[in-house]
């Protein structure tokens, strides 16, 4: 499990927090590293993205924020299974057919195609029932507001600026 340090800007009605951090290494976050290669990231800044707010943060907070790469494997098995699972009944289904009626070609186009695209259909109706689960998750607070209001604004920055003019910190200020 991928965890980074993060900001929260927003809490939002639906258990969701905006958050806003500055990354570690370039890439897409949460993406492997292979996709990561294939992907140019000439201006790495400060990411603004939604989190579930598992523990309670509130504006202003420095938070640990954990992606759970075993989501996105259970979306690619799902999404890749359940269609060939129904293949696998559509030829089954063919065979049950062919020999109780007759060796019709059409039955072993018609049976399959059905089965594939039933289990398309299925598994993107499941995966978006499990869209919440891709959502990286604050799992604690390690600073406070209060804290981080008695704090040399170095430390606590998310981009590492020290400029009076920094407005990197999804418009406001660190």
């Amino acid at each position: 499990m991928r965890t980074c340090k993060a900001f929260v800007t927003t809490v939002k009605n639906d258990g969701l927090a905006e958050i806003v951090f500055q990354s570690d290494h370039p890439g897409i976050p949460g993406a492997s590293d292979e996709i990561n290669q294939k992907v140019c990231h000439c201006t790495p800044g400060p990411i603004t993205i939604d989190a579930e707010n598992g523990a309670g943060a509130r504006p202003g907070d420095m938070v640990m924020v954990a992606w759970d790469k075993t989501a996105r494997r259970k979306k690619t098995v799902i999404l890749f299974g359940m269609p060939a699972i129904g293949l696998f009944i559509g030829l089954l289904c063919a065979a049950g057919f062919a020999f109780i009626f007759f060796p019709l070609m059409a039955l072993w186009v018609v049976f399959p195609m059905t089965g594939l695209f039933a289990g398309l259909f299925f598994s993107v109706d499941f995966i978006k029932k499990l869209q919440g689960d891709s959502l990286p998750r604050i799992v604690r607070v390690i600073r406070s507001r209060e804290d981080m209001a008695s704090m040399p604004r170095v430390q606590h920055c998310p981009v590492g600026n020290v400029d009076d003019r920094c407005s990197s910190c999804s418009g406001s200020r660190c």
